[in-house]
């Protein structure tokens, strides 16, 4: 199933802006950001989705290419980009404004693998947008409602009372 990456990206603008942490029910841990990179090797430059995980060889560079939807709610699935033997620093650079900015540079790797991820079952997820939901004082927040706006449900809270 392919989905557009239109609707690829309205999944992760539910699920996180820039970071999210996952533990799994078997205690693995992952770690996804939204870095700037540059790629010497495929001269590209733009911002990335990079997962890191204790489980994922350290000298590998894994690129998130496209987020699934699912009806799981215990699973996130995606299409990885594997990057084997990675030359890689993480640097600054200056923008034309001249202000500073991380950027992590791809100087060069092996070969490069793309194949289907399952994250899952998901005990504890953590972003920068639980954390801002988690000021309004909502605890315990699943995956689930994630993908919810948060006006929608206190328009259904308003319709209920």
């Amino acid at each position: 199933m392919h989905m557009s990456k239109k609707k690829s990206e309205n999944i992760v603008e539910k699920m996180f802006d820039k970071r999210a942490d996952i533990t799994t029910k078997d205690n693995n841990s992952y770690h996804i950001r939204k870095v700037r990179i540059y790629n010497a090797k495929e001269d590209y430059y733009g911002k990335l989705c990079i997962i890191t995980s204790n489980k994922y060889n350290k000298k590998n560079l894994h690129i998130i290419r496209e987020f699934y939807q699912t009806n799981q709610t215990d699973r996130i699935h995606v299409r990885l980009c594997r990057l084997v033997n990675a030359d890689i620093f993480k640097t600054i650079e200056k923008t034309p404004e001249g202000k500073e900015r991380k950027i992590l540079v791809i100087n060069d790797y092996d070969n490069s693998t793309e194949y289907i991820h399952s994250i899952g079952p998901i005990k504890d997820f953590k972003s920068d947008l639980i954390h801002e939901e988690k000021t309004h004082g909502i605890d315990n927040i699943k995956l689930l409602q994630l993908i919810l706006k948060l006006d929608h449900r206190e328009e259904d809270n308003k319709k209920a009372a």
